[in-house]
């Protein structure tokens, strides 16, 4: 039946996603981000090909589907301090022990696939109103798992004497499986990560 939704805030987490034999697992270790000012922006974004052929002249003959990325955006007005400075640290950000500090490029740093070398930071966004047994009966979703982003920029600071802010993305990409072959963007796999992480 369709009805309307209202999420509630956005819970931002991020931290790290266990992978055994290339199979993505529940978290590993979570820390809380913070809320936005407004509602984040999701936008799952599919990519296609163009494959061109004279019978269609300058338009594509066809389309090829080559898989889909995400940005996500938002607007911190409530934020860990802590935590934004860590995934700052890029690439090998200190959320995973990386040991880098926001503003320093390792000597090695230069190149780093954040995939494949595990650098990539696992993102929830968490929508509290799932709990609501009206929400629940529609099979409202508790959000999205992004298993694999870097924290894009430019990163926006904006001091002064009102309120300030922090303007955030992330980019996601897929996680290849080599056991099944899938690759996966996102999912709603929530395990090991609750609204008594919220702070």
């Amino acid at each position: 039946m369709a009805t309307p939704f209202v999420t509630g805030p956005a819970h931002m987490f991020v931290g790290t996603t266990r992978v055994t034999n290339g199979v993505p697992q529940g978290a590993g270790v979570v820390f809380y981000l913070g809320t936005s000012e407004g509602s984040p922006d999701i936008d799952i974004k599919p990519v296609y090909e163009p494959v061109y052929n004279d019978l269609s002249g300058s338009t594509p003959f066809d389309l090829s589907y080559m898989g889909e990325e995400a940005y996500i955006t938002a607007d911190l007005t409530r934020w860990n301090e802590a935590v934004y400075a860590a995934i700052q640290a890029r690439p090998r950000h200190s959320l995973a022990g990386g040991g880098n500090i926001r503003g320093t490029v390792g000597p090695l740093d230069i190149g780093t696939l954040v995939t494949t070398e595990g650098w990539g930071i696992c993102l929830w966004m968490m929508f509290p109103y799932f709990l609501k047994p009206v929400y629940q009966a529609q099979g409202m979703p508790p959000g999205y798992r992004f298993l694999s982003t870097a924290f894009e920029g430019p990163d926006k600071v904006k001091p002064g004497t009102r309120y300030s802010k922090r303007h955030v993305m992330f980019h996601a990409v897929r996680v290849y499986s080599p056991q099944t072959g899938a690759q996966i963007l996102y999912d709603g796999n929530f395990a090991g990560v609750t609204t008594s992480l919220i702070n």
